[in-house]
């Protein structure tokens, strides 16, 4: 189950910086490792990239990854302001609004090589120089498919006394055309 969403999380981001594909870079402040700390102006400004495509408010969804949500968490200590915007529910979903973007938490986002802004591929070998990034897509424009579920069973033999159970379940998740999908990832300082 936790695959399936691993993959799907990851079709669902920008491939590479495209016109109609915006792949952000975030503008904070160091945060100690060389790394540009996510700030809400970022998210402000992935929200213009957005209204420049003429997409509509309804539909927007931001997948944050673990790091730029905890730079989110830090911005509001520093500034000594409530995090109340921030709370989630258990399935990760924050419980407001950023910027208009029906926001979640997610753990494996995927990863992207920083000097060209290209998404790895599923699975690929983390190098120097890749970030995991967070996701922006318009949900009118992807689609999933969840499939059947096929169960396949061994009964047991003289020399398998056990029975031996499968199951395989047909599930895809992708953008219905190149639009709309889009990445924040963070830079070096």
């Amino acid at each position: 189950m936790v695959s399936k969403h691993n993959k799907a999380v990851h079709a669902l981001g920008a491939n590479e910086e495209k016109p109609t594909t915006p792949i952000l870079v975030t503008t904070g402040a160091d945060d100690g490792t060389g790394r540009r700390r996510f700030v809400l102006k970022d998210v402000a400004t992935h929200k213009k990239q957005y209204d420049d495509l003429k997409l509509p408010l309804m539909g927007r969804t931001l997948v944050l990854s673990s790091e730029h949500y905890n730079d989110l968490l830090f911005e509001c200590l520093d500034a000594k302001k409530t995090t109340d915007h921030l709370s989630y529910d258990e399935a990760g979903m924050l419980k407001q609004r950023l910027f208009g973007f029906e926001t979640y938490l997610y753990i494996d986002c995927p990863y992207y090589t920083l000097s060209t802004l290209k998404k790895k591929s599923f699975g690929a070998v983390i190098e120097a120089g890749d970030v995991q990034g967070s996701v922006s897509y318009f949900s009118l424009d992807m689609f999933r498919a969840s499939g059947l579920t096929k169960n396949y069973a061994d009964e047991p033999t003289t020399q398998n006394h056990a029975w031996l159970y499968n199951a395989r379940h047909n599930y895809i998740v992708l953008p219905k055309k190149e639009r709309a999908v889009g990445a924040i990832v963070s830079a070096d300082v």
